[in-house]
């Protein structure tokens, strides 16, 4: 599993690198319940990514969400409340599906 690295903006402008996919599945960041997510995908097809929740309720687990990325697109997404997404490491788990060579993700935490 990818650690994705967290970007933190300021106002002189900060630059974003992305954490791309490059051969992986998986991704995680460490999550204080104000990180953003993007997810661009450079591919001519769709792809899905999930975000694994961890809540349960009466017993049941919650399902993980499943996001489709569109062909070309661009996304934004989060905040991600601790309490609902967070494993026991503290970070939010993504699953990128199939075409994730093409798919870059950028975690950005505002100050």
């Amino acid at each position: 599993m990818a650690d994705l690295s967290v970007t933190t903006p300021d106002r002189t402008g900060t630059d974003i690198s992305a954490n791309v996919a490059s051969g992986e599945e998986y991704g995680s960041f460490i999550n204080t319940g104000r990180e953003l997510l993007v997810v661009t995908n450079a591919a001519a097809t769709a792809s899905d990514i999930t975000i694994t929740t961890t809540k349960t309720i009466d017993g049941e687990d919650v399902d993980d969400k499943v996001i489709t990325i569109l062909a070309n697109g661009k996304y934004l997404f989060g905040p991600f409340p601790t309490e609902i997404y967070n494993n026991g490491d503290n970070e939010v788990d993504i699953q990128i599906g199939s075409g994730y060579a093409d798919v870059d993700l950028f975690v950005i935490q505002p100050s």
